[in-house]
């Protein structure tokens, strides 16, 4: 995984939690532990109708 090239800089210079965030680097996470700054989260409730077919959520084309 590629970093985002401004999460350490921001955690660096205080930022205390990054919002909307969907994954980190070893490097960021050692960052954010470093600075005790955390990340929340951002789970789309549509992930899994992009993921599996509609016959398995058992959901209709207009619907995905």
């Amino acid at each position: 995984m590629k970093p985002h090239p401004n999460t350490d800089v921001a955690v660096e210079n205080g930022v205390d939690s990054i919002e909307h965030g969907s994954s980190l680097t070893q490097k960021e996470i050692d960052t954010f532990k470093k600075y005790n700054a955390v990340l929340v989260c951002t789970l789309s409730p549509a992930m899994p109708m992009a993921k599996f077919k509609r016959e398995t959520l058992g959901i209709s084309e207009a619907v995905q």
